[in-house]
C-alpha cells in the first residue's frame, strides 16, 4: 500500500504525462462529474490540457508524489487575480488534489508541499475545492489546516423535450419588462446585489478573516465584471425604471468547446427583498435558458447547499441537482 511506502514529493515533469493518464483513469473526481452522460475521455482530456498549461503559466505550478517509483499524485496550484484585487490581500487556489487510493498520505504531503511555495510567492489565502464525497481530499485539507467554509450544488438543466415545451410557454402579461442589461445599468446592478446578499451565507460571508460586509461587496464586484465582459448576456427585470433583479450567463468556455462540450452557466443572479415573492427568478431564469439553448445542450448552476427557495426554483424548471462540492479556505500569512 502507498501509504506504507516513503512518498517523495518534485515538481511534476512532462515526461510523466503518461503516468498522469493512468492516474486519471483511476479517479472518480475529474471535472464535469455532474455530467454523467458525458464521455470520461472530455473530462481526462481536459484535465491533462489544464495541468499541461500550469507548468509553465506565471505563478502556477504541479507538484507530484512518488512511491516506490511511481506517480501516486498530483496537486496543481495558481494565482487568484480578481480574488486578489478585490479583497486586497493576494489570494491563490489549490486547484487539482488528484491521487490514486489510498490518496490520503499523498495528498498530505502534496498540500505541505505547495503552501510554502504559495507563501514564498506573497500569498495570504489560499482556497480549494473538492466534490464532497472525496473524503481522502477533504481529510488532507483539514489535516493542514483549511477550514470549510460552504458546501455547494451542482444544479444542471439538459435542453430535453420537457424543458423545451417549457420554454415555448408564451410569457404572461406582467408590469416587469425583462430585457438585456446595458452599461449603463451598473450602478443599479450593484446597487441590487448590495440589497440582497448581506444575509447570504457563501465562502466569503462565513470567513472570519473576510466577513459579511466584504463578502457582500464581493458580489457587487462580481456583477460589476460580469458588465465589463465576463459574462456574455446579464438579464434585467424593470418596473418603473427600477431594476427589481439580474441573471448573468455564460457562453461554454474555450476550454469546454476545444473539447466538444456545449454547457453553458448561470454565473450570478439576485432578486432586490423588496420584489422578491413576485416570480422573477422564474422569469429572469427562463430568459437566459432560452438565450443560451442555441448554444449549449446542458447549463449548470452551482447554488449553496441551503439556499432552498433557489433550488426549489431550478426543480419547477426542469433543472435536476446532479453533484455537490466543499469549499476550504486557509490564511497562511
Amino acid at each position: 500500500m502507498h501509504d506504507k511506502i516513503p512518498i517523495e514529493v518534485s515538481e511534476f515533469s512532462r515526461i510523466e504525462l503518461p503516468a498522469l493518464g493512468l492516474l486519471l483513469a483511476q479517479s472518480d473526481f475529474l471535472p464535469w462529474r455532474f455530467l454523467s452522460h458525458e464521455p470520461r475521455e472530455r473530462a481526462e482530456r481536459q484535465l491533462l490540457e489544464s495541468l499541461t498549461a500550469k507548468l509553465t503559466a506565471e505563478g502556477s505550478g504541479v507538484l507530484a508524489a512518488h512511491a516506490g517509483g511511481k506517480l501516486t499524485g498530483v496537486i496543481a496550484y495558481e494565482p487568484l487575480p480578481w480574488e486578489s484585487k478585490t479583497l486586497g490581500r493576494k489570494a491563490a487556489a489549490l486547484s487539482v488534489l488528484l491521487a490514486a487510493p489510498p490518496a490520503g498520505a499523498a495528498l498530505d504531503q502534496l498540500i505541505g508541499a505547495a503552501l510554502p511555495i504559495l507563501r514564498a510567492d506573497g500569498s495570504e489565502l489560499v482556497t480549494a475545492k473538492t466534490y464532497t464525497t472525496d473524503l481522502a481530499a477533504v481529510h488532507a485539507l483539514q489535516k493542514q489546516g483549511f477550514l470549510l467554509m460552504d458546501t455547494m450544488v451542482d444544479v444542471i438543466c439538459r435542453f430535453e423535450d420537457s424543458t423545451s415545451r417549457l420554454l415555448a410557454e408564451a410569457e404572461k402579461p406582467s408590469d416587469f419588462v425583462i430585457r438585456l442589461a446595458q452599461r449603463s445599468d451598473t450602478d443599479a446592478l450593484r446597487a441590487v446585489a448590495r440589497a440582497a446578499f448581506p444575509r447570504h451565507f457563501g465562502r466569503f460571508h462565513s470567513d472570519p478573516k473576510i466577513g459579511p460586509e466584504t463578502g457582500s461587496r464581493l458580489y457587487e464586484e462580481w456583477i460589476q465584471a460580469c458588465v465589463e465582459g465576463w459574462c456574455d448576456w446579464i438579464f434585467v427585470a424593470e418596473k418603473d425604471g427600477r431594476i427589481a433583479g439580474f441573471s448573468a450567463w455564460k457562453k461554454p468556455t474555450a476550454a469546454e468547446s476545444r473539447q466538444g462540450l456545449r454547457l453553458g452557466h448561470y454565473s450570478i443572479g439576485a432578486i432586490h427583498p423588496d420584489f422578491q415573492g413576485r416570480g422573477l427568478f422564474k422569469r429572469l431564469t427562463l430568459a437566459g435558458m432560452r438565450t443560451l439553448r442555441e448554444f449549449a445542450d446542458c447549463v449548470e448552476g452551482p447554488t449553496h447547499v441551503h439556499n432552498l427557495p433557489v433550488q426549489r426554483g431550478y426543480l419547477k424548471l426542469g433543472w435536476q441537482i446532479a453533484d455537490s462540492r466543499h469549499s476550504f479556505h486557509k490564511w497562511i500569512r
